[in-house]
Formats: structure tokens, sequence, C-alpha cells
């Protein structure tokens, strides 16, 4: 169909057309209108994918901060688990004299120091002579003596 014949063409024909025409204008204009929507949108979309990027370069770098805090109060625990082990070994053992002390006092024995106070013989006869009924006196007397007098 030549330009001329179209304008001589039935109405019906014009009528089909012009709806086609339409149909193209209206398609066309809300495909704009969602190209738009969609641009929109994905500005939306890249300002919060960037805020979320800083958001976990922030926490990346406080997470490293508070791992190298957690190692450092992890070693500051460590020392004073360790001193507070050697301050109850020192105690231990002070509790463990005071104790044999307390036994010489009431008449206890070389072996019953050494079994109830863990104490080796020789500490347990240095107590005796120390602290048994003659206190100073045993000082003077022989170790063998004072371990056998008790």
């Amino acid at each position: 169909m030549s330009p001329a014949e179209l304008f001589t063409a039935p109405e019906p024909l014009h009528l089909a057309l012009a709806a086609a025409a339409l149909l193209v204008l209206v398609g066309g204009a809300g495909l704009v209108w969602a190209w738009r929507r969609l641009g929109r949108r994905l500005a939306t979309l890249e300002t919060a994918a960037a805020e979320l990027r800083e958001a976990v370069g922030a926490l990346c770098a406080g997470a490293a901060g508070t791992d190298r805090r957690m190692l450092g109060l992890e070693q500051g625990l460590r020392r004073l688990a360790e001193r507070q082990d050697r301050m109850e070994l020192v105690h231990a053992g002070e509790r463990a004299y005071d104790h044999a002390i307390r036994l010489v006092r009431n008449g206890a024995g070389l072996e019953r120091l050494v079994a109830e106070c863990g104490l080796t013989a020789g500490e347990a006869r240095l107590i005796l002579m120390l602290h048994g009924r003659g206190g100073g006196k045993a000082a003077t007397a022989s170790p063998t003596r004072a371990a056998r007098a008790s």
C-alpha cells in the first residue's frame, strides 16, 4: 500500500492504524516511565550499598581493635592466674607450717608432721626443735634426739 492509498483507505483500516499507533505510544510511555523508575530504584540501591560498605568497613576496623584488646586481656588474665598460682603455693606452704606448729604444740611427733602436713623430715625436725615442748631449748639438743623424744 502506498502512502496515498492509506489516506483513501476505508475507515476501519484508519481506525486500526490509529489504535495501533496509540498502543505503541502508550507502550513506549510505559517503558519510559518504568525505565525512569528503575533508574531511581538503582540509585537508591547504590546509595544503600555504599552505606553498607562503610558500615562493614567500620565493623572490620572495630573487630580488629576488639581482637587486640581481647588478646591483651587474655595475656593479662594468664599473668594473673600464674601469679595467683604462685601465691597459693606460698600460702599453702605457710598453712602447712602453721598447722605443723599447732600439732607440735599439742604434742605431735615427726611422723605425724610428715604425714599430715606434707613436710619433709628435715622441715618437721626443724619445727619440732623450734616449737616443741622445750621451745628454744630443743634447738641446742641434737636433731635426732629431738625427733626421738616425740
